[in-house]
């Protein structure tokens, strides 16, 4: 595995200087995802009332109640409350996991710098190097060019006749 500030081998793309890596930095600020803050309780709360069925039910335990029957309309707004209860939780849970996937992203890339290998803290931008071992990451992580891209195949005819649905 190549050392910091090794060379990436002859015919590398050379990757960002030092100083175009500076100036992206300034003018469009670090490559990250905004962290939003924490919903209030309430709000989310009011968020899963907000919902048309839900609203619908609070309305019919409301005619309910003006009708006297005071059963019907515990049970109605029983199933509001559990219904209500089962989004929040879902919700807060979803955050908590997108939290911890976040927290589990690697803190460091291997990037170019002016020809050489180096590490630098993930959210900074340029060209990235594999890893042995390491996954290779998804469509659309990081741009797909120079010696790292996709392999260039020849096309080359396939052996003996092809069969019908294959002309």
């Amino acid at each position: 595995m190549p050392t910091e500030h090794q060379s990436a081998g002859p015919g590398a793309v050379p990757g960002l200087s030092e100083q175009e890596a500076a100036r992206r930095l300034a003018v469009h600020g670090p490559n990250a995802i905004a962290v939003r803050r924490s919903t209030p309780w309430w709000q989310r709360a009011g968020q899963q009332l907000r919902d048309p069925l839900i609203v619908v039910l609070l309305a019919a335990a409301a005619l309910t109640l003006a009708t006297g029957d005071r059963a019907d309309a515990a049970a109605i707004l029983l199933v509001v409350a559990v219904n209500t209860t089962a989004g929040y939780v879902q919700e807060v849970e979803a955050e908590q996991a997108v939290a911890a996937l976040s927290a589990m992203s690697a803190p460091a890339a291997r990037v170019l710098r002016g020809g050489a290998d180096r590490s630098v803290v993930r959210t900074d931008s340029s060209t990235r190097l594999p890893k042995a071992g390491v996954p290779a990451p998804g469509p659309g992580e990081f741009p797909r060019k120079g010696p790292f891209g996709p392999p260039r195949r020849a096309a080359q005819p396939l052996p003996g006749p092809a069969p019908a649905c294959a002309r």
